[in-house]
């Protein structure tokens, strides 16, 4: 069967599933490699940890939308300057379902192993716990490879899973460390006894909280952990202390924010979080 193929499908096939407008005009060498670039790129960027910096994570998704634009001009421009021709064995539609089917099986297996196959991951801020340093409608970036060889420190914001729920994700600032005394007097955080200094939590969030003190001394391979928003945070104070086991990942950089009510909050784009 000859048939001439068509611009806008090859053009939305590489589109919506990259490689397959490839498949689509005949091309199988370019439908392979042209996927793998992509995931290939995305793993380079976090491995040499070049996308946990503001600059970085921008220059790595511009780079992946210019290669993804390219793929979907190139492969309209195969289908346009081709005749119709007889198709190859692998131009059929049970393989074009195929190809949907692995690539949409291989997404969503990088999705949700990014963060042991790539060392990162990425959040959507739901609310004020974290609040001035992290606001409703943040978007972060986390180094999920931080801790492989030491744990956290004082004052580290970290992503952690919940203590009853592993899919439910928490983001706060690491307070106490296996072994201190944690203690809050009146709103006043002291650790080990000394008065430790948090320029982070303004007054304005910190008015309830002298309503209820607090001594804690952290276990072993557990951490407390504390949003910066003390009178709106579900934080240690709740929670109690935090296993290293559930702590996720070291708090890169703020990469987005928007909020529904309040729209694009440019100047938060690209604020770092934490040190490498």
């Amino acid at each position: 069967m000859s048939l001439k193929r068509s611009k806008a499908v090859a053009a939305l096939a590489n589109m919506f599933f990259p490689g397959l407008g490839y498949l689509y005009v005949g091309r199988l060498r370019y439908a392979i490699i042209f996927p793998l670039l992509l995931i290939l790129l995305l793993a380079i960027s976090a491995w040499l940890k070049f996308i946990f910096t503001p600059l970085g994570f921008a220059l790595t998704y511009i780079f992946i939308l210019t290669i993804l634009l390219v793929g979907i001009v190139s492969a309209s421009a195969i289908a346009h300057r081709s005749e119709a021709e007889e198709l190859k064995k692998f131009q059929r539609w049970f393989v074009y379902l195929g190809f949907i089917i692995v690539s949409s099986l291989v997404n969503d297996f990088l999705r949700t192993q990014r963060t042991t196959l790539f060392g990162y991951d990425a959040h959507r801020i739901p609310s004020s716990s974290m609040s001035q340093t992290l606001t409703s409608g943040d978007f972060i970036v986390s180094n999920t490879w931080s801790y492989n060889e030491r744990g956290p420190v004082r004052g580290d914001i970290v992503t952690f899973s919940g203590p009853n729920d592993a899919s439910q994700m928490f983001v706060k600032r690491v307070i106490g460390v296996p072994g201190d005394l944690v203690e809050i007097n009146n709103g006043q955080l002291t650790v080990n006894h000394k008065v430790f200094k948090e320029d982070y939590v303004s007054e304005h969030n910190n008015r309830r909280s002298k309503e209820q003190d607090i001594s804690f001394q952290v276990p072993k391979e557990s951490y407390y952990l504390l949003g910066d928003n003390r009178d709106n945070s579900h934080d240690g104070r709740h929670l109690g202390a935090i296993p290293r086991s559930k702590i996720i990942g070291k708090a890169s950089h703020i990469w987005f924010s928007y909020h529904p009510e309040e729209g694009m909050k440019i100047n938060r784009i690209g604020d770092r979080l934490n040190d490498l």
